[in-house]
Parts: C-alpha cells; sequence; structure tokens
C-alpha cells in the first residue's frame, strides 16, 4: 500500500519506512523520522507538510522539525520488596518498533518519569538490527505494590547523555557489569572510579552471561585486579551473580585487603563446603549451602561495621547472619575478582581461582536492606515480570 495525496484522498493511516512508500503520482515525498509521509510544501516553514494518511495529530500539518515517539515502562510494584530509592533497574526488552525508530547507535535513546522528565540511564547494549535494549536506569523511588511509570523515548535526532556514574552513585564503591570484550586489559567500572584489570584471560572468555555478558574464570591465573575501596571496619555490601562449576577446592569471588588476621575481606563460593565470607581469621563459614552446579544465582554479602554482623542472601532471601569478633580492620590496597592469592587458599599455599562464569559484580559502602536486595533479585532475575513495555505513541 501507498501514500497517496492525490484527489483519491487516504483517510486510513499509513506508516512508511522508506521515501519509495511516499509517492503522489509522479511526486515522491519523505518519510519522515516520525513513521508518516510528508510533501513539499512551500507554506510551511520547514518546507514540508504530512499528508492525511498520518496519525493524529500530524495528518495534514507541517512538519515542524522530527517528532519523537516512545513506550511506557510500567513497573506495577509487585516485585518491590520495600520502598527504595534511588534505585537501579534493569532494563531488558526486545521490540521491532524500537529497531524500526531509533537511531542505528542509539543515540536518541532517552529515558523519562511519566512526567516527560530524564533520568539517569546507562545503556548496557543497543542492537539496531534487533531492537535489543539492555539499560540500567536510575529510578527516584519504587514502592511496594505502587505503579511506576517510565518512558523510554526515541526516533528524533537529539544526542541522549546517558551517564552510569549517575545512575550507580546510591553508596556504590564500583560495579562492574562485565560486558568488556577483554580485547584489552581494562575491565569497566559504572562509576568509573575502579576501572579493573584483566589478567590471562582472552576475548574468548567473555561470555553470554546472567545480565548480557559475563567473564569466565577457569585456569589458575584467570583473574582481575582492582584497587581496594574498603577500609577499616567500615561497612559494605558486595554482591555477584555466579554460574560455578563443580569444584573441590575454595572458589573465590572477592577477595580484598592484605593477607594478615582482620586486615582483608573475602567473599567464596566455596570454602568448608559452602558459600563463606571472612576477614583472614575472623570468619564465618557455613557447612551449606553450595551454589555449584546450581546454575545462575545472586549471592549477596552485607557486613554492618557497627553491629560486626554479617548477613548472607541466595536469590534474594536471606540464609543466616553472624556475629564477628572485635577487630576488623580492613587494610591494603589490594582487590582481586574470581580469585585469591595463596595466602587465602588452602593451607595457605594454593591460588584460589572460581571455576565459573561471574556477573554484575558490586561493592557498595552501605548496608543494603533485604528489602532493597529482594527487589534487585526480582528485577534482575526476571526483567519481564518486573515491568511490562506499553504501546508507542507520540512524546507529546
Amino acid at each position: 500500500m501507498l501514500a497517496n495525496a492525490s484527489a483519491c484522498k487516504v483517510t486510513a493511516t499509513f506508516e512508511c519506512t522508506t521515501a519509495d512508500e511516499c509517492r503522489s503520482g509522479a511526486v515522491t515525498g519523505k518519510c519522515e523520522p516520525t513513521g508518516y509521509c510528508s510533501f513539499v510544501d512551500p507554506t510551511c516553514p520547514s518546507g514540508y507538510r504530512y499528508d492525511d494518511s498520518a496519525v493524529e495529530p500530524l495528518g495534514t500539518q507541517c512538519v515542524d522539525g522530527v517528532r519523537a515517539r516512545r513506550k511506557p515502562i510500567t513497573i506495577d510494584g509487585t516485585g518491590v520488596a520495600e520502598t527504595c530509592v534511588d534505585f537501579p533497574v534493569w532494563i531488558d526488552l526486545t521490540d521491532a518498533q524500537l529497531a524500526a525508530r531509533a537511531q542505528p547507535d542509539g543515540s536518541d535513546l532517552v529515558f523519562t518519569d511519566m512526567n516527560g522528565t530524564a533520568v539517569p540511564y546507562e545503556i548496557q547494549n543497543w542492537d539496531p538490527a534487533t531492537g535489543h535494549l539492555t539499560a540500567w536506569i536510575k529510578v527516584a523511588q519504587l514502592d511496594p505494590g505502587t505503579g511506576t511509570v517510565l518512558y523510554v523515548q526515541y526516533g528524533n535526532a537529539r544526542t541522549a547523555n546517558p551517564d552510569s556514574k549517575v545512575v550507580f552513585s546510591n553508596g556504590f564503591a564500583a560495579v562492574w557489569h562485565f560486558d568488556d570484550p577483554l580485547s584489552t586489559p581494562t575491565i569497566a567500572d559504572a562509576t568509573r572510579t575502579h576501572a579493573g584489570t584483566a589478567v590471562g584471560l582472552d576475548p574468548a572468555r567473555q561470555v553470554s552471561a546472567r545480565l548480557g555478558g559475563g567473564i569466565d574464570f577457569e585456569a589458575l591465573n584467570d583473574l582481575i585486579q582492582f584497587v581496594n575501596p574498603l577500609i577499616g571496619a567500615s561497612s559494605h555490601t558486595i554482591s555477584a551473580w555466579v554460574d560455578a562449576r563443580t569444584a573441590t577446592a575454595f572458589n573465590g569471588i572477592v577477595v580484598v585487603g592484605s593477607p594478615a588476621t582482620n586486615q582483608s575481606r573475602w567473599f567464596h563460593t566455596r570454602f568448608m563446603g559452602g558459600v563463606s565470607v571472612g576477614f583472614f581469621g575472623n570468619d564465618w563459614a557455613p557447612a551449606a549451602p553450595t551454589v555449584d552446579g546450581a546454575g545462575w544465582t545472586l549471592l549477596h554479602w552485607v557486613f554492618d561495621g557497627s553491629t560486626r554482623v554479617s548477613r548472607l542472601y541466595r536469590d534474594g532471601a536471606l540464609l543466616g547472619s553472624f556475629t564477628h569478633a572485635a577487630g576488623v580492620d580492613t587494610q591494603g590496597p589490594a582487590g582481586y575478582i574470581g580469585y585469591a592469592p595463596a595466602q587465602w587458599g588452602p593451607s595457605t599455599t594454593t591460588p584460589v581461582t572460581l571455576h565459573g562464569i561471574l556477573d554484575e559484580v558490586r561493592i557498595a559502602t552501605v548496608t543494603r536492606s533485604s528489602g532493597w536486595i529482594a527487589t534487585e533479585f526480582a528485577n534482575q532475575s526476571s526483567p519481564t515480570t518486573f515491568y511490562s513495555v506499553g504501546d508507542e505513541e507520540l512524546v507529546p
């Protein structure tokens, strides 16, 4: 079907994808970024007017610039466990209209609140061929059982300004998404303060993971180094998506600090049989559960420096808590992901390598609540049930 601006008037709306679909006799019009046909009209400031096949209110109006489109993203609140402020929401959607309208480089992709005000966001990946978009959006407030409406806006020529540092500004010291191609040693940190350095990891170790890409650790010296952001007896929340293969030795996720009593912090998927944490001698090693061979699992270690209490969470649910002895005093700049030097290994003689894949490793300098952690898991484990995407509409 072709749009027609001749005497035989078209009354039904028609969406175009190319100029060839916008013809009136021998005259070829333009397929505007809005998806509707326009034809030359010298009485319009832009020189073009929409024909009557365009949707209202565009039909027969002058083209006054590029009209963007948007789709609502509605978080209904059922997956929100408690009120969460400045919460990074994970968005993962594939949309044919997004593929058809958005700029190939994604430079026009913008997220707004329900009033049309831009909100902080980070585009993690954009595939213009399929319309697959993954992103993090900083939402000012989520409330349980209460709907929150956001919009993804696209289809105009303006340049968007994503800023991962602002998205992850609520207490985060480091956030590694692990989408790095590993063609260079640099491992990006979304907060832009603690970039890591890959050692022994080549591009083949970049694999499909829980939230986009992840890094596969296997060989003895596979590791990522970074500068430790934790000091003294300060509080923290360390989290990671882990797909650990069955192993008989220790499996290290994150280690920071110095190998002396109370001067480091370590987080293993396996130590004395199960997920364990500690401060080098001042440790908590529950006999269970193990996550080896269990597939993708979200782990959180929360430490409250004021009470010396550690809490462990698996897939958003509390596993238990433990009060450490006095004396926690983390020291030293060393930081490792997917590895621990020999001092943290069996009998302090063998380095610890994670046998498995890591994704979305985070260190925060605050104690996340049980509700925050449950909401993270609900959002990241099943984004399509955490929110719904509505129909396309023109931006007012």
